[in-house]
């Protein structure tokens, strides 16, 4: 079902795929073909440990090839001439580095939860993802309240 939900996705839903639906799509078919063709078992109890290492090698990936993939959504809400300038770019820089810090810190917790058990780690988990929503909330209106103050500066100049 989660595999046919993600190709419905990526095929259908956008003429742009993004590179987290991309990668999450080959995931799918790899974790498919993995657990029922194959019957890799093992794949299944480390699920979860792939997929946070997964999407943190996305996001760490694409901050060292100089594209966060934060870009991809934030070009959504912000005006074309607005993507190059170099408040944005830092913007989905930071961002990008925060989710790819909490993938870390998910992949970390769900080793720490096999080893140990516990409701803590279930706690940690949620604190860290709230954590990363919340900045994905709040730095985009911040940076965008700083860039309309620099270009007042600069216009009344």
């Amino acid at each position: 079902m989660a595999l046919a939900s993600a190709a419905v996705q990526v095929a259908v839903h956008r003429h742009n795929p993004k590179i987290l639906e991309l990668v999450s799509l080959a995931f799918f078919i790899f974790d498919f073909v993995a657990l029922y063709l194959l019957r890799w078992a093992t794949i299944g109890h480390y699920q979860g440990l792939l997929v946070h290492l997964l999407l943190a090698s996305i996001a760490w990936g694409s901050l060292l090839a100089g594209t966060p993939f934060t870009l991809q959504y934030a070009r959504e809400s912000v005006p074309r001439e607005r993507w190059q300038t170099p408040g944005f770019v830092r913007s989905n820089q930071l961002i990008t580095g925060v989710w790819g810090s909490d993938f870390i810190l998910q992949a970390l917790v769900l080793q720490w939860q096999a080893a140990k058990g516990g409701m803590l780690a279930s706690v940690f988990s949620v604190s860290f993802s709230a954590l990363a929503i919340a900045f994905t909330l709040w730095y985009p209106e911040r940076a965008r309240r700083q860039y309309e103050l620099e270009m007042n500066t600069v216009n009344s100049h």
